[in-house]
């Protein structure tokens, strides 16, 4: 792509600046080569407006694009190669509140003029708002669940089959629903122990599945990020899931929001050890800059770098922008982003573009 050629050209001709104006190091003197992880680095619902937003205001799509062009571009500034796009913050990616697919053209048209490359989350239902929109987390018309999966795969898998009006490159990497442990059993036992079981689950995840495939054969796909991995019943959880549905599981994802490193790396080496040969994602991670923005910032470092060091092989940060007072819920992750609202950047936003350009790095 021209954004990932433009930053091997930035690279070199750094190099041959420090050849041609100073001496070159010595061997003990020379770090070694700056290590570059954007390709490898993302941010969950990095292009998005905040839904409440939209509402309270009355956005439309005339008013949403240039809010969404404003996302790509720092995306880009901080060197992320990845979005998720996210059926919470997106109706357009549930089948329950999908009203064609305008909004969803408009957003990946988007996302690929900037450049970045896309993992989507396909829901029945919305990402978070499951047990508010049905009583029972089981499909009623799984043969209608399975056409609207293959309908909006085919549209956007670039085969040149029924695909998207001035689609770029294809989309691939697919995620079954969100946080299905988290529906199960949410903090404080609130919830129905019947609601989101494995099992239950597990149907969900097979019909997704199948019609996936069925419509793009190059497809890799996610199971819905398991939220609490770090604690035993999101591993618990994780394990059931993996164990029923085996390889068909391209990738394992999970979220991972612990505010100490400790119970982030314990996360990742307990999803590490369930996940076997199949490659781990964590889809969605952070931590709140309210006690500080230096502390989140060097909490972010420990998170990626342990993260990456262990065999993680890509990373999201939750989110980009925190949402204005007005969209914030009275509890949630409000702070949790590398900017604070207005595109006002954080200590962590410098960190996370040093991290993923190589430069600057000491």
């Amino acid at each position: 792509m021209a954004r990932r050629l433009l930053l091997i050209v930035v690279a070199v001709l750094l190099v041959l600046f420090g050849v041609w104006h100073g001496e070159a190091p010595s061997a003990a003197e020379d770090p070694g080569p700056a290590v570059v992880l954007g390709a490898r680095m993302g941010v969950n619902e990095g292009v998005a407006v905040p839904r409440r937003l939209i509402e309270q205001q009355g956005l439309g799509l005339t008013e949403i694009g240039p809010m969404l062009v404003e996302d790509a571009k720092a995306l880009n500034a901080l060197g992320s190669q990845w979005v998720r796009l996210n059926s919470v913050t997106h109706p357009f990616t549930n089948q329950r509140e999908f009203a064609g697919f305008e909004a969803m053209d408009q957003w990946l048209r988007i996302v690929q003029e900037h450049d970045l490359d896309v993992v989507v989350v396909l829901s029945p239902w919305s990402g978070n708002g499951t047990a508010r929109q049905t009583a029972r987390y089981v499909i009623q018309d799984e043969s209608g669940w399975q056409d609207w999966v293959r309908a909006f795969v085919e549209r956007y898998d670039g085969d040149g089959v029924e695909d998207m009006p001035g689609l770029r490159e294809g989309l691939h990497h697919w995620e079954v629903d969100n946080e299905p442990d988290l529906k199960n059993d949410p903090p404080g036992g609130r919830g129905d122990p019947d609601f989101c079981t494995v099992a239950q689950y597990i149907r969900v995840f097979d019909l997704t599945e199948a019609a996936i495939r069925q419509a793009d054969a190059q497809a890799k796909v996610l199971n819905g990020g398991i939220y609490r991995p770090h604690r035993p019943q999101g591993q618990a959880y994780l394990k059931g899931v993996l164990d029923a549905v085996g390889d068909r599981v391209d990738i394992v994802s999970i979220h991972l929001y612990a505010d100490d490193t400790p119970a982030f790396l314990r996360g990742v080496d307990n999803t590490l050890a369930l996940a076997g040969s199949r490659p781990v994602w964590i889809t969605e991670t952070s931590v709140s800059s309210e006690p500080g923005e230096t502390q989140q910032a060097e909490k972010l470092e420990a998170m990626v770098r342990g993260a990456f060091d262990r065999g993680v092989e890509r990373l999201f940060w939750h989110s980009l922008n925190d949402p204005p007072a007005a969209a914030k819920r009275p509890v949630g992750m409000g702070s949790h982003s590398l900017y604070h609202h207005g595109m006002v950047p954080k200590e962590a936003a410098a960190v996370w573009t040093r991290l993923a350009t190589g430069l600057g790095a000491p």
